[in-house]
């Protein structure tokens, strides 16, 4: 599971729930990955608190991995660092959908959602999968932080995530 580069809190919650979404139902083995630095302290403090573990892309080579996902970006959209000649399987986005996009197995874009992390929150409770506190917490975490917390692009959508998850924090 990708995120794009120098991981924001939307895009570090989103990939947790979506390894967390496959260690549980698939039993797999997921790996979280990122470009660049985490360069933020309060990024760096919240994987720390939060126990979620990132991998730097130079540690990862992609033709070990069956399968690939990029969360809170799309391809060649210039602020992930997939090799070009890699096509993710998966793309789970709140951003405008990208043409590059639509070649993936499967795409969910929405861009009326504030954040990835509602799209993720979503998932969870449709597979009825109650997140544990430290990835309720970054969950919330991601909302706030994508949406000026609460205030700026937060929609009805993620306002209904957020009172979900909050009393899980």
């Amino acid at each position: 599971v990708m995120c794009h580069n120098n991981p924001d809190p939307d895009t570090i919650a989103a990939a947790a729930a979506l390894k967390s979404i496959f260690v549980h139902e698939l039993k797999s083995k997921v790996v979280i990955g990122y470009g660049g630095i985490v360069g933020r302290a309060e990024n760096r403090q919240m994987i720390r608190r939060l126990k979620i573990e990132l991998t730097g892309i130079r540690e990862i080579d992609f033709e070990d991995h069956s399968f690939i996902c990029l969360v809170d970006s799309q391809p060649r959209t210039g602020n992930n660092d997939i090799p070009r000649h890699i096509l993710p399987h998966v793309v789970i986005d709140h951003h405008l959908l990208k043409k590059e996009t639509r070649k993936c197995l499967f795409y969910d874009v929405r861009p009326h959602y504030g954040s990835s992390s509602t799209i993720l929150t979503e998932y969870l409770r449709e597979l009825d999968l109650a997140p544990d506190r430290k990835l309720a917490t970054a969950l919330v975490y991601g909302i706030k932080t994508d949406t000026g917390w609460l205030s700026r692009s937060a929609t009805k959508v993620d306002l209904d995530a957020f009172n979900y998850l909050f009393p899980l924090i």
